[in-house]
């Protein structure tokens, strides 16, 4: 796996990891972002991701996008105007508003017990996609939180193949993976 950087919008370095299978001929890409914080791990804690990507006879890139609306802000000095400049920065990336026509159909998969990204503003991005004619699909997870996705974290370690296996399959019905 290699790693690659590029600057974000707030003037951070986003580090992504980029897993090929051998071989130079053009393959399909699967892309995993991250946009939280990421207070706790790394793009690294996707790496076994990209490896099924790639066992799959696809290119996986993974890594971050900070969307957290307040990055350095000393929160006991914030005010009004400040948190306002703040939101307005953090709002203007949002999925929600970035969301548009195009032609790769999306896949997003919520866990229903999430009380970071709460299910309803997923179903809102599902029904912004759907308005706007691009194909895509909302699985809701029952008992599931966030970062369920995640080897050795939340979830068994059986259950996130199985969502991993889902999400792959739904990517090989549409010809991206093997």
């Amino acid at each position: 796996m290699d790693r690659i950087y590029f600057p974000s919008f707030d003037g951070e370095q986003i580090s992504l990891l980029l897993a090929r299978p051998a071989g130079g001929e053009a393959r399909p890409c699967v892309v995993f972002l991250h946009g939280g914080a990421w207070r706790f791990g790394l793009a690294d804690s996707y790496a076994r991701h990209a490896e099924y990507a790639v066992s799959r006879g696809a290119v996986d890139l993974t890594g971050r996008l900070n969307w957290e609306l307040f990055g350095r802000c000393d929160m006991e000095t914030v005010t009004p105007d400040t948190w306002l400049e703040k939101y307005r920065a953090g709002a203007a990336v949002s999925p929600l508003l970035q969301a548009g026509p195009g032609n790769t159909p999306v896949t997003h998969m919520q866990g229903l017990n999430d009380e970071i990204i709460f299910p309803y503003e997923t179903a809102q991005l599902h029904d912004r996609l759907l308005a706007c004619g691009v194909e895509n699909r909302l699985i809701l997870l029952p008992g599931q939180k966030h970062s369920f996705i995640l080897f050795h974290y939340q979830s068994p370690d059986e259950t996130v193949q199985k969502y991993l296996d889902m999400a792959g399959d739904i990517l090989a019905e549409k010809g991206f993976l093997q």
